[in-house]
Formats: structure tokens, sequence, C-alpha cells
């Protein structure tokens, strides 16, 4: 029974699932004897024979591989050094990119936080990223419409009475809003509150992960202890995560905790009059953006507010502006570029290897020209 063009073309094609050998020296004959079946039986013959025959050549090649490998130790270890050297270097710069750049920060939502900093061009030898008054960020609150959240930290360094010895803890004094701001979860406890802020209320802290390990065991029975300061003492009402340290060392050009992590949180409690004094700085001041508020919207209604604000100021200070700069870009700094860097010099370097690879096959092959 002769086949018709269409059912011969599928077995050609059909064909092309074996490997280009086998179909040299067999495919005419199956394409021959393919005319007495129908193509439901040469499409099972196909699935079930192909991948059999692929897999012969591939072991084939392999054991041929090994053993001209074997036969040869030292082209072995060379080339297995260039490319080890070249991978190990991908996977560490990769491993790096993972850890800064594609792991999400601590934060709930961080590609809508933003720092809101204060700068003064009149004074050229002062950095940009100048924090606000305590009073700028009052009038904020209450006149943005760009941003459900607006807070502010001081940093400091409590000493602490734990295991009878005093240790100087870096610590952040907070807003009540701050762990809201960026949506922050405790691994144990709670976080702090506005009513933590408010005058009179009980001292309370948020202890960092590490320093609950080291001094209290880890156990949930923190909760609920005193840590001591000379003049204070907090009741601990929350552990934060392991991840979470902010913030850090380098964060703000002009503040450097003595540690690289913050370790403490503990309310920032201010009165009506230290509310209105335009010369009580923050450290830093944090803003998250309303969903769908673009960043340039919140830029142009932050310098209006600060313009009618700027009159506020003593005569030294005014003429301050107000800069919305996006969070993520501030705690990553440098690191995208450094590591776009070391990712191009370790492709270069992967590149190499493969290319000292291939001389070494060159090399070899050429040694053996006469015998094939």
């Amino acid at each position: 029974m002769a086949w018709s063009p269409k059912p011969r073309r599928l077995y050609r094609l059909l064909l092309r699932a074996y490997p280009a050998e086998f179909r040299e020296e067999y495919g005419d004959d199956m394409a021959a004897m393919a005319e007495h079946s129908g193509v439901a039986v040469l499409l099972c013959d196909t699935l079930a024979n192909a991948p059999r025959e692929h897999g012969d050549i591939l072991r084939r090649d392999l054991r041929q591989a090994i053993r001209m490998l074997c036969r040869a130790p030292g082209f072995l270890a060379a080339a297995l050094l260039a490319l080890a050297l070249g991978i190990g270097s991908a996977i560490t710069v990769f491993s790096l990119a993972q850890a800064t750049l594609l792991h999400p920060l601590p934060y709930g939502g961080s590609s809508q936080l933003v720092y809101l900093w204060t700068p003064l061009p009149r004074y050229a030898n002062l950095p940009r990223e100048l924090a606000p008054s305590f009073a700028d960020i009052a009038d904020w609150q209450a006149e943005s419409h760009s941003f459900t959240q607006i807070t502010g930290l001081a940093q400091t360094v409590l000493t602490l009475n734990l295991n009878s010895a005093p240790v100087r803890v870096p610590t952040a004094q907070v807003l009540g809003n701050f762990f809201f701001t960026l949506e922050s979860q405790p691994f144990l406890g709670r976080t702090l509150t506005e009513a933590d802020a408010r005058p009179g209320h009980a001292p309370v802290a948020v202890i960092g992960y590490r320093l609950w390990r080291t001094y209290f065991g880890g156990t949930a029975a923190a909760l609920g202890k005193v840590i001591s300061t000379p003049d204070r003492e907090y009741q601990i009402v929350g552990v934060m995560p392991p991840e979470f340290a902010y913030p850090h060392a380098t964060d703000f050009p002009l503040h450097q905790p003595l540690s690289p992590e913050t370790q403490i949180w503990v309310p920032l409690v201010l009165t009506p009059q230290q509310w209105a004094d335009r010369m009580l700085t923050a450290d830093a001041a944090l803003g998250r953006l309303r969903p769908g508020v673009p960043l340039a919207h919140a830029q142009a209604e932050m310098e209006t507010i600060e313009r009618r604000q700027d009159k506020l100021n003593l005569p030294e200070m005014q003429g301050m502006q107000v800069w919305v700069a996006p969070f993520r870009a501030a705690a990553l700094g440098r690191s995208p570029a450094l590591l776009r860097l070391l990712g191009g010099a370790a492709a270069l370097l992967l590149l190499i290897a493969c290319a000292n690879v291939a001389n070494l096959l060159l090399a070899r092959a050429l040694e053996r020209r006469r015998e094939m």
C-alpha cells in the first residue's frame, strides 16, 4: 500500500527525532518499511526508540571522553581548574547580587518608601542629605497628601546593665509610627505604637534579634523583662527579626553609630515645645508614598509646603529645600554599580576560562591529526 505524499512527509519529520548518524544509516530503510504501518504505530515507535538511540550515543561518547581524559590527567586537571575558576567567580558574583539586589529588603513595599531630606544650598560644604526638624515633620504630616505615613528618628547609644556589666548598644529613638511606616513585623511580641511615644507613658523598648540571642538566651521569656540605663528603665515589648537592624552605620552621612546595626528601638517622646522647635532636628525622616502617587508628584507637593515653612526658620536657615529620595536606592548605595563591574569582570574571566579550555582541546586535537 503506497503512501500519499502527506503521510510520507510526516514520517520524514518524525525521523528527525532520531540522531543524525542513525538517520543516515537506517532512514531510507525505515521509510520504506513504514509504508506498511499506520501513522499511530510510527509515532509510538519514534517516541519509544528515538530517546533510547540518543541515550546510547551519549553513553558511548561519555565513555570515550572519560577514557581519553584518564589517559591525560594533566590536561584534565588544567581544564577543570580553568573552568572551576570561571564558574566559581560567576557564582560568587551572582550570590552577592542575589543578597543585595535581588533579595527583598526587610520592609513592606520598599518601593514606596522614600527619604525626606532638607538640603540647604547656601552652605556648599554641607551634604545634600540634611535631615529636617521635628517641626518640619509635624507640618508634613498635617499638610501632605502624597504620603500615608511620615516618620522620623534620632540615633543614640544606650549604656545597658546586661549580665552585671555595662554594654553600649546603638539605639534608635523613633516616632510612634516608625514601624508602621516601614511595615515591619516583629519576630516576637509587638512593635512600638503612637501611644508609646506620648508623654507620661511607661518606657518600653523593642530589641534586635542579635541582642536577644546574646543576652536573653533567645527565649520568649525576654518579653516583659526590664533593661536598665543610668537614668531610665525600659520594658521589652518586642523582638525584631534577624534581617531587621535599621538604621545601619552607613545610612546617614552625618551620623555614624558605634556599631554597623541598631539593636534597640525606643519611643521618641517630644513635648509640644520640642515639636515647635525648628532647631531640634532628626537624623532622618522617612515617608511612605500612597499607592499610585509618582515620586515627581510628591516632590512637587513637598516643595510647595516647604516654601511656606521656610519663612518660619531662623534667617541663617532660610532657603531650605526638600529632596524626596527613593529609599531603596539609598539603602543599596554604590552596590549596583560595583556589582555590575564585578559581574563584567566575572563574565570576562569565565570567557577567558572557556577560551583556555578550547585552546587545550584544540592543541590536543592537533596532536592526533595524523590518527584522525
